[in-house]
């Protein structure tokens, strides 16, 4: 029988593992960390797969038919929904500098309260986009890109179409960016809750070739994201980080793990960093911890000088 193991985070959840998983544990700024990338499948349970005591299946799989329903709206802009005004991070490359492109999704309700990071990230040849979710009929209004009822993978269903909706509007950015001469493989989607499960459903299921990766920030992965629509070229190609705080009561530690586990199954390689003591809110202190990790995961995936 293969040794179990357990990652060490104080007062986090033990991760119960059936192989070794390489680790790095450390503390900045107060903040312990651990980081593993995800290589071989079934590391994690993925805990969603059915309802507790019914077993009652809750994974819905969008059809190839939906699939190139979105697509189709992709290509032709046409949305039930008003999206937002786009936002573009400061300072712009110039259009000879320009060679690769950020697509940044904010969370519920959080409009525009990301676009300060391109300034962090230092990266001149990088075009940063900040689009915006349209308003709801919930919340007051509140901007977000599908219904809060379909919160968390297992509720995923409550709003699939919004999702998708969403997810498709994403894909039409990522088309406009690639008829510019942005190659695929030089664009990267990046999220936060909400924003995080349109990247991953986007970035993974309305593509019709790989993009450079995935960020997901305190995210989960919606259920509609399933082995039957996932092309083997795009989960092979996609880089995925997850990045998630164990305190986190929003969107579950949980939902983060089993994100990564499900990714790892359907073939993508996914690396999942842990925080410990971090909630759903990125403040100072976390955003000193989160962003350097991004930076090194975008600088990675998008050089300079393109291969």
């Amino acid at each position: 029988m293969a040794a179990r193991w357990s990652l060490s985070l104080a007062r986090a959840r033990p991760l119960s593992v059936a192989t070794t998983i390489p680790k790095i544990v450390r503390r900045v700024g107060g903040v312990q960390r651990a980081s593993f990338s995800l290589h071989r499948p079934s590391l994690f349970p993925s805990p969603w797969r059915k309802e507790s005591g019914g077993g009652k299946e809750i994974r819905r799989m969008a059809s190839k038919s939906e699939m190139d329903k979105w697509l189709e709206a992709a290509k032709d802009g046409k949305w039930p929904r008003a999206f937002g005004n786009m936002d573009v991070g400061y300072p712009q490359p110039t259009e000879e500098e320009h060679s690769a492109t950020v697509i940044w999704l904010h969370g519920l309700g959080d409009v525009s309260g990301w676009a300060h990071v391109s300034e962090y990230f230092e990266m001149p040849w990088v075009k940063f986009l900040f689009p915006n979710a349209p308003e709801g009929k919930v919340m007051c209004g509140f901007p977000q890109w599908f219904s809060p009822s379909a919160l968390g993978p297992s509720k995923s269903h409550n709003d699939h179409d919004g999702l998708l909706e969403s997810a498709a509007f994403i894909s039409a950015i990522i088309l406009k960016e690639k008829a510019r001469g942005i190659p695929p493989g030089r664009i990267v989607l990046a999220g936060v809750s909400q924003g995080g499960a349109v990247a991953l459903t986007s970035g993974l299921l309305l593509q019709d070739e790989p993009i450079g990766g995935i960020v997901g920030l305190s995210t989960w992965l919606p259920s509609l994201v399933d082995g039957d629509g996932l092309g083997q070229e795009v989960a092979a190609k996609t880089e995925v980080l997850l990045c998630h705080g164990t305190r986190d009561t929003t969107a579950k530690f949980a939902w983060g793990e089993g994100a990564a586990g499900s990714l790892s199954e359907l073939g993508v390689n996914v690396r999942f960093t842990a925080y410990e003591d971090m909630g759903h809110g990125f403040h100072d202190e976390e955003m000193a911890e989160v962003l350097p990790d991004i930076e090194d995961f975008l600088r990675e995936i998008l050089p300079e000088t393109p291969p």
